[in-house]
């Protein structure tokens, strides 16, 4: 005799007595095989383990039968799942990285199921707005983007409207830096301080002082140059 397939298969003996009908029901039963999942969760960048993400588990029939959660380590784990066909999706994610929603599919069967599942960062974008003391935007300026450990990682130029908008960056804390001025602006020396939320841009704004210089003043006679007042200087 033989189970249906992912069942165990009933070895017990079961006794019956054949009534004068010729008919006796007698009820059989398999247990459904029952196999473990165990999930890894880490960082698509750096492989680092991810803490805390939530995983649906759903069958081939898309109802889902559980969640499991990763641990310090990034695993998770599933056990008392019948054989059979099965996928992971992320259902939450630490506010770091993004939720996407692959498919990870894995069968449960006698060994067990493995299944590792890589997040990227989420990402924002930071848009930087030059104006000047007279509050018109000024084309022209050069700005850095450092991240957390000084490292350069984009450099906008404004437009002739005086802005600029960075690609996506992963989500955390940033450096801005003017480290060019446009013509009859004074070049900041300030530092601005940033951080970069998932699906958003942050605006930073910065007016420029205008540059600053000295004025001699020289009086002296249209007809033969002669002095005839004494020079003033003007800051």
């Amino acid at each position: 005799s033989k189970a249906p397939e992912g069942y165990t298969m009933d070895t017990g003996k079961h006794s019956f007595t054949v009534s004068g009908s010729g008919q006796e029901q007698m009820d059989i039963v398999n247990t459904p095989m029952l196999g473990r999942l165990e999930a890894i969760v880490t960082d698509k960048k750096d492989s680092k383990p991810i803490q805390s993400v939530v995983l649906g588990v759903f069958n081939a029939n898309n109802d889902r039968v559980g969640e499991i959660v990763s641990d310090y380590d990034g695993y998770a784990y599933s056990a008392n799942l019948g054989y059979g066909e099965y996928y992971l999706t992320v259902l939450k994610a630490p506010e770091a990285y993004a939720v996407d929603y692959t498919r990870y599919n894995f069968t449960i069967g006698k060994d067990k199921a493995t299944v590792n599942v890589k997040l990227d960062a989420a990402q924002g974008k930071v848009r930087v707005i030059k104006e000047d003391y007279r509050g018109k935007g000024v084309s022209g300026s050069i700005f850095d983007v450092y991240d957390a450990e000084g490292k350069t990682v984009a450099t906008l130029t404004t437009g002739s409207e005086g802005m600029v908008t960075s690609e996506n960056l992963p989500c955390g804390n940033y450096t801005l830096k003017e480290t060019k001025n446009a013509g009859g602006e004074k070049l900041s020396t300030q530092t601005h301080e940033l951080t970069i939320l998932a699906n958003q841009t942050v605006d930073v704004r910065i007016v420029g002082d205008a540059k600053t210089g000295t004025l001699e003043v020289l009086f002296k006679h249209v007809d033969d140059n002669r002095e005839i007042a004494k020079k003033r200087t003007y800051t």
